[in-house]
């Protein structure tokens, strides 16, 4: 992905920001724990904008690609439990990250039937990235058109990693996560591209050596470790690169 990080010039058919229809839509999925926004969006499916709802792992890139004054990026937080733990209100786990599959096929399928013409987007940190990958392996559960606006998806401490995948990131450790995921569920996940002789893969997956969850290992630090500026300006790097090629 070197050379398509290289692109410039802005992206084409660009539209005012703040609009959920205007030129790329970013759905941001946080992980087990971490801060919930508030209220709703313009669906139940996420939460009212500027509330929160990312979790600090996801805020570098958010952040970046707000910054860009070339991408007008709408922002959306999803609206799931991101519980680990069963107590008197929420649901454990495996009952959150259910939920938040559901709300997040509705919530794309949503975008894609209101905004035809918008790219989608998608970034998720543990349990985050879980919901977001049961999601793509789900080959029915998105709709035709929504699976062509997706442009780009990134994946951190995917507790579901598995190592050999050709969308992991390079210098991830050579473990499978807690959950390890079938091979090849991503695949069809491409962009064809003038730059690359081959479609390249729509999604990328960082999880660090030892990373508890994704790496089956013990350490909580390393699944924590996503939030560095390093990582977050590669996962910037990535998205954008979709929304400047031409292709």
């Amino acid at each position: 992905m070197a050379a398509v990080f290289t692109l410039v010039g802005g992206p084409a058919q660009a539209a005012p920001s703040g609009d959920r229809c205007g030129f790329v839509t970013i759905i941001g999925v946080r992980g087990s724990g971490e801060s919930a926004g508030s209220g709703s969006g313009v669906t139940p499916y996420t939460y009212a904008q500027g509330t929160g709802g990312f979790g600090p792992r996801l805020a570098g890139v958010m952040q970046l690609l707000k910054d860009d004054p070339n991408l007008p990026v709408y922002e959306e937080a999803l609206r799931y439990p991101a519980t680990i733990v069963p107590n008197l209100v929420d649901p454990n786990y495996f009952l959150s990250e259910r939920q938040g599959v559901g709300v997040l096929r509705a919530e794309i399928n949503s975008l894609a039937a209101n905004c035809p013409s918008t790219n989608i987007q998608l970034a998720g940190y543990s349990q985050g990235a879980h919901v977001i990958g049961d999601v793509l392996a789900d080959k029915n559960a998105l709709s035709l058109h929504a699976r062509t606006l997706l442009d780009g998806v990134v994946l951190f401490g995917d507790p579901t990693y598995r190592d050999g995948e050709r969308w992991n990131a390079d210098g991830n450790g050579s473990g499978h996560g807690i959950f390890v995921r079938a091979e090849g569920a991503f695949d069809g996940y491409a962009k064809a591209s003038t730059l690359s002789s081959f479609p390249i893969a729509m999604v990328r997956s960082w999880c660090v050596e030892n990373d508890r969850f994704c790496q089956s290992g013990d350490s909580e630090a390393a699944h924590e470790s996503y939030s560095n500026s390093y990582t977050q300006r590669l996962a910037y790097g990535f998205l954008e690169s979709f929304l400047y090629s031409a292709d």
